[in-house]
């Protein structure tokens, strides 16, 4: 009988085992019992490596993160997740005296992993997430002043010239074009704001600069970063290569990226 559940572990293991083309086989299968499934038309996308992919739907974002909540920081403990460290160090060296009056976004906070990392530091911390199941488990961490279920992008937009820092932690993974997310942040810093957030990276030569991976988040190259950071009005002043976690007992190479507001912006 039809089960997805089935169909997508299935899929995962066959990608695991670098089963590429039986993998697409599989999920064009399971699109025939489901084609709007967006957890299949995700992996499809992935496993052909779709190009003119922009970033992952936000329908595949809140079922997955949805169904992904109970068992969330169990997993990513297992898996040696340091992108919320990674994150809230790099704004512990820009505010090294412990500053306590920030306006602070966490965009696509998830379970709050670093609401009690960044919570020192706020005047006011706000987190944004498109799972509904996430944000119940952040509120619960009692240290979020605002927690905000909305589109990442849209939400950071509405914020304009308050936040002090925007920070987002393995999120932006999602996104393959971030011309959109970059200039919402800009917009949204007071001057000399920064942008704190973490991207896994390909050191493949990539015309556009970034590319889905088969597991489903995108791989960005440096330069790629280094120009729609610029283009936006956000001077970068750390692009630092580091490891993100662990998947399948491999490590996962990223980016640990700070970017500051251009003063005349």
């Amino acid at each position: 009988p039809y089960n997805a559940e089935n169909y997508e572990n299935l899929c995962a293991a066959m990608c695991l085992q670098g089963k590429a083309e039986d993998a697409i086989v599989l999920v064009k299968e399971w699109l025939e019992h489901d084609p709007a499934n967006p957890l299949a038309l995700h992996r499809l996308r992935s496993y052909t490596g779709e190009f003119d992919l922009p970033r992952a739907s936000d329908e595949y974002i809140v079922q997955t993160f949805d169904d992904f909540a109970d068992s969330f920081d169990m997993v990513l403990k297992r898996l040696e997740y340091k992108a919320p460290f990674l994150v809230s160090d790099a704004v512990q060296e820009i505010f090294s005296q412990a500053e306590t009056g920030l306006d602070i976004l966490d965009a696509g906070c998830g379970t709050g992993l670093c609401g009690p990392l960044l919570k020192p530091y706020a005047k006011y911390l706000a987190g944004v997430d498109l799972s509904a199941k996430m944000l119940e488990k952040a509120k619960k961490r009692g240290c979020y002043d605002d927690l905000l279920h909305a589109e990442l992008t849209e939400c950071i937009a509405s914020y304009p010239a308050r936040c002090d820092v925007i920070v987002s932690a393995d999120t932006l993974v999602y996104f393959g074009d971030l011309q959109a997310v970059c200039l919402a942040a800009a917009s949204a810093l007071v001057p000399a704001g920064h942008f704190v957030f973490t991207l896994e990276r390909t050191e493949e030569n990539i015309a556009q600069g970034f590319k889905i991976q088969p597991h489903g988040r995108f791989g960005h190259t440096e330069a790629y970063v280094e120009n729609v950071l610029m283009l936006a009005g956000l001077a970068p002043i750390l692009l630092e290569k580091v490891m993100l976690r662990y998947e399948g007992g491999v490590p996962v190479d990223g980016f640990l990226v700070v970017a500051r507001k251009v003063l005349n912006q």
